[in-house]
């Protein structure tokens, strides 16, 4: 028998230990009986320290054999958890999709009529309400059978052979269909049609003899299709929709050529050389609006695509529009995923699936995507990095930002942290020699605006923070960079 501590989503213990006769995996969903009610958790780690005196129940339900979560995601839910001080299985449960979500069933029956022992009286209500019925969902039973520890009487059932159980489950999201219609009779022109009935056969058929019934419906009431489809001159069928990514609902302009400043060059040289000697690096990339911090991101993910890894870039909800992800799109034939708050529960689970799967090597997204699935990270970038709304108010508390650090650490990958205001932290890190600092003072227009007057501006907000002296620290390392 095998024991394993794993996760819930519930307030309270960080872990809970199961058992079961399979060798597992780290990762893996499974579903299990908790306070009578079946739930899915995630597999944290097999241990060899069993309380005593304590029952370990069985779990009921694999849902995976293989991981669903990765081992980096896993180890950096580990550090969100402890150092945010949230439930490891709530953090687990927040870097997954909703559209993961399952439903479980479950369904019991009576295979022999035999009395169990250290009765309270609860089998013999269970057993009789199974006696006349082949299975019964539990559900039903649960309602039927008002009892308590339903679930435990259940496996002391099982065990003893008196009952047999059955569990299943349906994804939350299911396939898309769709009815569609098409042409099933060619020699429609020579048969006998209304004047209505003839324009719609030559609409479908000027639509290539099929088409989705949602599209016909803008043009034509169903009863015409109806009435075609009895006479069986067209055929109406159900048809799965395949999701399309984002990337071709974009606008794919040509990218406007690029004229590199001696600055955005250095700095991209910077960035580059850390990504390719995959050493974990943090850059504070500083730039006055316009001058050419984008530009800086552009190149620095094409080069790592060029070294084969992937790159995540974060942006403040507000800005991730359609112009700004274009902008990106245009200089990449590479399919693009974009992960923000507009995505319904299926466009999220289908972009999670092809980033899961390896299809797509650039993520744009708001603080959440610091959870996407990429494999082979080599960098990361948070655009605007001093924003507030990197911070999830909401359970499970983290700043995106900062964990942004921690998973770039967990891959040996690059960090560039861009602001024309950097955040106080920032200014300190680089002042401790713990961030590398990169100047943008030019604008293309030649504009120059020194970088200790927009460092001095930054300050001012908050004067309490630092001493003087330490002040002066942070102003002579950056005119010395």
């Amino acid at each position: 028998m095998f024991y394993y501590n794993v996760a819930l989503p519930l307030k309270g213990e960080q872990f809970y230990t199961y058992k079961s006769s399979i060798k597992l995996k780290r990762g893996c969903r499974i579903a299990v009986d908790f306070n009578g009610s079946l739930k899915t958790a995630i597999i944290l780690k097999e241990t060899h320290q069993v309380p005593e005196n304590i029952t370990i129940k069985q779990i009921n339900m694999i849902i995976d054999l293989d991981p669903l979560i990765n081992e980096e995601l896993l180890e950096l839910a580990e550090w969100i958890s402890n150092y945010y001080c949230e439930n490891i299985g709530i953090v687990l449960q927040s870097m997954l999709p909703s559209g993961l979500n399952i439903s479980l069933i479950s369904k019991v029956r009576k295979v022999k009529n035999k009395s169990i022992s250290d009765s309270d009286g609860t089998p013999e209500l269970i057993l009789n309400y199974l006696n006349t019925q082949e299975w019964t969902f539990l559900d039903d039973l649960r309602q039927s059978v008002k009892v308590t520890k339903l679930l435990y009487w259940l496996e002391k059932l099982e065990e003893q052979g008196i009952i047999e159980s059955e569990f299943s489950f349906d994804n939350k999201i299911s396939k898309k269909i769709a009815n569609f219609v098409r042409i099933n009779n060619k020699e429609w022109a020579d048969l006998k049609l209304t004047e209505l009935q003839t324009k719609f056969m030559v609409f479908l058929s000027n639509i290539n003899d099929n088409a989705a019934l949602s599209t016909i419906s803008k043009e034509f009431s169903y009863s015409v299709v109806k009435t075609l489809a009895k006479r069986g001159i067209v055929d109406v069928y159900k048809k799965e929709l395949k999701e399309s990514s984002l990337q071709s609902k974009l606008i794919n302009e040509a990218p406007i050529p690029i004229e590199h400043t001696d600055e955005q060059i250095l700095a991209i040289d910077k960035i580059n050389s850390s990504v390719n000697e995959s050493k974990f690096s943090t850059y504070l990339l500083f730039g006055v609006t316009g001058s050419g911090k984008t530009e800086v991101y552009i190149e620095s993910i094409r080069n790592c695509l060029k070294e084969n890894k992937t790159s995540l870039l974060l942006l403040p909800e507000i800005a991730l529009t359609p112009q700004m992800i274009n902008r990106f799109s245009s200089h990449f034939t590479e399919d693009i995923s974009v992960l923000h708050s507009n995505l319904n529960e299926r466009e999220r689970l289908y972009e999670w699936k092809r980033i899961n799967e390896g299809r797509t090597n650039i993520v744009i997204g708001a603080r959440s995507a610091i959870f996407a699935p990429l494999k082979n990270l080599g960098l990361i970038i948070v655009d605007e990095e001093h924003e507030n709304t990197y911070k999830q108010e909401n359970s499970p508390r983290y700043n995106a930002r900062d964990v942004s650090l921690v998973r770039a650490k967990l891959n040996n990958a690059v960090v560039v942290l861009g602001s024309a205001t950097p955040s106080m932290e920032s200014l300190y890190n680089v002042s401790i020699g713990k961030y590398n600092y990169l100047c943008l003072k030019k604008r293309p227009e030649n504009v120059q605006m020194p970088t200790i007057e927009i460092i001095d501006m930054r300050l001012e907000k908050r004067p309490e923070v630092f001493s003087a002296k330490l002040l002066e620290k942070i102003k002579d390392r950056l005119e010395k960079q």
